[in-house]
């Protein structure tokens, strides 16, 4: 008879990779239990297959709120899915809660571990050989050219318009080799069906505003090649063949971020975080940017100044 660990992931593909951070722990802890992975997020095809990347994952199963009960300050709550699907994952032998707002703390007094050493991992991520196929397949002849993975859909239009030229500016300060290319990565839409009405109409209006400006970026350089609507196997095969990537607090970068790819990640500021008033984004940080230290603000010229001489070093080696 098969032991079953279940684990419940939730929200965007962002929160899905970062939760797949406890796997490797539990699959020490129980290395007899077959790992189910309750995606909760209303069976959005990209936390599907992320999941799927995972090499702990026996099967992934997509579960359902009750959107009634959600509200943008509860999304994350274990009691607003179906009755049915929380009795499935409490059947398990064992189960799992990966929401990020605890720290993963309560999970780590039962796996038997720190829970600074489950924040301070990474995700286990196998890209199949079909999605490297269509990756190569995209791009042509890859040979003697050096890529860097470039998405920026998080803020909406107009944040994109306000940093346009220091954007502008950074990215061609990284274009200095004729061998280099950025890859444009975006979705013309994003459907959030985990999230409640009125917020998600507004998410998806903001998303396709956002993705026209992003398009148009294709448009600043010949070597900027747009790649839209991939599915995110292939996107991570793609960024794998990255040798530095650009991009803002969401699910492709973490995603970069879980693939080991060096890269800058764009921020509209970064508080100061000496100052006592500002403790509760140190929370923020906490949850959700385990790669801190690759923050950008665009108006830093300083910092601006290291990351383009890191990315450079990057793109120019053997």
């Amino acid at each position: 008879m098969q032991t079953i660990a279940a684990v419940r992931l939730e929200g965007g593909l962002g929160d899905h990779i970062l939760g797949l951070r406890l796997l490797p722990f539990i699959s020490r802890r129980y290395p007899n239990h077959h790992i189910i992975v309750y995606s909760d997020s209303g069976a959005n095809r990209a936390q599907l297959d992320i999941v799927r990347l995972s090499p702990y994952v026996r099967e992934v199963v997509p579960v359902f709120r009750i959107l009634e009960r959600v509200t943008k300050h509860n999304l994350w709550h274990l009691d607003n899915l179906r009755p049915q699907d929380i009795e499935l994952m409490r059947s398990a032998d064992v189960f799992f809660d990966a929401a990020l707002w605890s720290f993963f703390v309560p999970q780590s007094k039962v796996l038997g571990v720190p829970f600074y050493d489950i924040l301070a991992s990474r995700p286990e991520l196998r890209i199949p050989q079909n999605a490297r196929s269509q990756a190569r397949d995209l791009l042509g002849e890859p040979e003697g050219l050096r890529y860097i993975g470039l998405n920026l859909s998080k803020y909406g239009a107009q944040f994109i318009h306000n940093q346009r030229s220091a954007l502008r500016a950074f990215l061609r300060s990284l274009m200095t080799g004729p061998a280099t290319r950025v890859l444009n990565i975006f979705s013309r839409s994003t459907d959030f069906p985990h999230w409640p009405e009125p917020e998600r109409s507004q998410r998806r209006k903001i998303s396709r505003e956002e993705s026209e400006v992003i398009s148009e970026l294709s448009s600043w350089d010949e070597r900027i090649i747009p790649i839209v609507d991939q599915p995110i196997a292939v996107v991570a095969a793609l960024l794998e063949m990255c040798r530095y990537f650009v991009g803002v607090d969401n699910g492709i970068k973490h995603l970069a971020w879980a693939l080991g790819i060096p890269h800058t990640l764009i921020l509209p500021h970064v508080s100061d975080f000496n100052r006592p008033e500002n403790a509760r984004e140190i929370t923020f940080v906490l949850h959700w940017i385990p790669d801190f230290d690759r923050t950008l603000a665009l108006n830093c010229a300083d910092q601006v100044a290291i990351h383009t001489r890191e990315a450079i070093d990057r793109l120019n080696q053997s």
